[in-house]
């Protein structure tokens, strides 16, 4: 074992990580485009040792506790985990530290060892998913079919997309096998309060009249949008998108709901005004849907004031310009 870690202690030099005491965990940092991405590797295989490892590997609690501490520090807004093994190879107990622990830290984890390619969602906490994605085989003779995984990771769209790849030695080429699609939520929290946000909203003179509920929905404390169902105007829940009527209203929307990530996808020192600038089209997307709505129909004008002012109370006086 100590001779595998010092060869990774040399071939991981010139990469920025802090490892656990026993060197058994260890944590990379990343910034990509200013976005903080930490990249957490935990050691499985330093209980392998013959042909029952099934069933009978250990990570072990102080190495899960001590890495995720490391993490903490960072506030990463994705955490990619790399691991040896599947977690079923683990003994039972550690099987339950893993879900309990290591799934809600991260984001994404790549693992391997029984070279077939495959993906799956895994969560613990509401809104925050964990992705495990299994790696093929890079060459494994004739008993596994050699392939890879492409990962794209959407921030606008808030989602991953796996695909996978396997090689017919019949064609010669490489043929898609999955193409999946999963959630993916930003770590950390939106900058200033909901006012702070209603208030950069408000300077934007077409959403300046729904300040109060555009800024509700992009931190989650509402998340009924407006639709049109059978020619009528309702608010409803986001799944229903599908079946509206109004195709732009639909698509402006969806893309009031990709802000969070989007305002995320900063370091902690970027203020809010910086990060709001580079979204506003979005939101001034929306806010022209909401009148389109409200000029064509005055029942739909007076429910969507309505929703505003309900949305206003938890946030206290904020600047907002009614246009008649």
């Amino acid at each position: 074992m100590a001779g595998y870690l010092d060869f990774e202690a040399e071939f991981c030099k010139d990469q920025p990580r802090q490892t656990t005491a026993d060197r058994l965990g260890y944590v990379a940092t990343l910034d990509v485009n200013g976005l903080p991405i930490c990249l957490l590797g935990l050691q499985s295989s330093w209980m392998c040792g013959g042909n029952d490892d099934k069933g009978n590997l250990l990570v072990g609690d102080r190495p899960m506790i001590e890495v995720i501490e490391i993490l903490k520090r960072h506030s990463p807004r994705l955490v990619l985990g790399v691991m040896h093994h599947p977690c079923d190879w683990m003994q039972e107990f550690d099987q339950r530290s893993i879900e309990l622990r290591l799934y809600p830290a991260c984001d994404l984890i790549h693992r391997g060892h029984l070279h077939d390619p495959v993906s799956r969602l895994v969560s613990n906490i509401p809104g925050q998913a964990c992705i495990i994605v299994a790696a093929g085989a890079g060459y494994a003779g004739r008993l596994f079919q050699n392939s890879y995984t492409h990962i794209t990771a959407d921030l606008s769209r808030g989602e991953y997309h796996i695909e996978t790849f396997v090689y017919d030695p019949t064609s010669n080429e490489f043929n898609s096998k999955d193409d999946v699609k999963f959630p993916l939520r930003l770590r950390g929290v939106l900058p200033g309060r909901p006012d702070d946000l209603s208030r950069e909203i408000a300077k934007l003179p077409d959403a300046s009249p729904y300040c109060h509920y555009i800024a509700a929905l992009i931190h989650g404390m509402v998340i009924d949008l407006p639709m049109r169902m059978s020619g009528q105007f309702i608010l409803a829940a986001p799944a229903l998108l599908d079946f509206s009527d109004d195709v732009e209203l639909s698509v402006a929307s969806r893309g009031i709901l990709e802000v969070a990530n989007l305002l995320l996808a900063f370091r902690d020192d970027v203020p809010l005004q910086e990060r709001f600038d580079e979204v506003s089209s979005r939101v001034v997307r929306f806010a022209a849907a909401l009148n389109h709505i409200a000029g064509a129909d005055g029942n739909s004008d007076e429910e969507l004031r309505r929703r505003n002012e309900t949305c206003l109370a938890p946030f206290g006086s904020v600047v907002c310009r009614l246009v008649v």
